[in-house]
């Protein structure tokens, strides 16, 4: 190896060789951390991931129903009395709603009911 150097007009531990070693252990060092910052990243995509998935539960309409049904059946009953009392009619599209924000309602009222919470 000696040999070569020489050969190429350079001497082992010249100073073109210790630049070369600290540029390779700055490359180490980069790399290193870079693989950091990678895995950091990932670890924040995965909050981020988990944070709007928890985001879109809390705000489904299926979420508000098993968590207020109480207040979703008031919500329906002033609904059903609104449409039902205008001009004394009973507007017919206000029949299937009500029904099944009623029906709905009581399903999930009786399950807490039951599961005792």
């Amino acid at each position: 190896m000696h040999y070569l150097f020489q050969r190429a007009g350079r001497i082992p531990g010249s100073q073109s060789e210790k630049q070369i070693m600290v540029m390779s252990e700055d490359i180490e060092r980069l790399d290193s951390q870079l693989q950091h910052h990678k895995e950091e990243l990932r670890q924040d995509m995965e909050q981020i991931r988990s944070n709007v998935e928890a985001a879109r539960e809390t705000v489904s309409p299926k979420r508000i129903l098993l968590d207020h049904p109480f207040l979703i059946l008031g919500l329906a009953a002033l609904g059903g009395f609104i449409l039902g009392n205008r001009g004394g009619k009973i507007l017919a599209a206000g029949k299937p709603a009500a029904k099944a924000a009623l029906s709905t309602v009581a399903t999930q009222a009786a399950m807490r009911a039951v599961r005792g919470y």
